[in-house]
């Protein structure tokens, strides 16, 4: 019992740590003491991602007023052509026989 509960808090722990660092390098800020609610979580300054922020702000424009600092844009990708896929060749149906009386 006690293997599975240290077991889980170095796993949970090591992945708080990753968010944490990804967290760091965001360009959002909330205003002072703001908490918004948003798909059954609450968002304040301490755990607020750009991602979110930016989905956030996609589904309700009005929360700008909620930001001292809004998200950057996520800069466009430059697409590159893709192959053109082909199709695979048809497969021949067998002949169907009729068994031998």
């Amino acid at each position: 019992m006690h293997g599975t509960y240290y077991t889980r808090l170095i796993r949970e722990g090591k992945g708080q740590i990753e968010k944490n660092r990804t967290m760091t390098k965001r360009t959002c800020e909330l205003k002072d003491n703001a908490c918004v609610f948003y798909k059954g979580a609450h968002y304040t300054n301490a755990n607020i991602t750009d991602a979110t922020a930016v989905q956030m702000l996609k589904a309700f424009p009005a929360l700008k007023n909620q930001f001292e600092k809004l998200p950057a844009k996520p800069e466009a990708k430059k697409e590159q052509p893709k192959a053109e896929k082909t199709a695979a060749p048809k497969k021949q149906e067998a002949k169907k026989t009729e068994p031998k009386k």
